[in-house]
């Protein structure tokens, strides 16, 4: 969600949240869940950057 910080600003809140089963898939895709959601995030801010500093609005 967006939590407004003043006229021209606001901070975003993003939680993700995944749970395996058993160990073995926690040990095997918990880092690659983890990646993705990085790689996401990255992107997110990136385009945000772009559009908000970057005048495109």
């Amino acid at each position: 969600h967006f939590r407004a910080l003043d006229d021209n600003a606001c901070k975003v809140i993003l939680t993700l949240e995944f749970e395996f089963s058993g160990s073995l898939s926690r040990m095997t895709f918990g880092p690659v869940f983890n990646q993705a959601a990085n790689t996401m995030v990255d992107a997110f801010c990136r385009r945000a950057d772009e559009v908000y500093r970057g005048g495109i609005v």
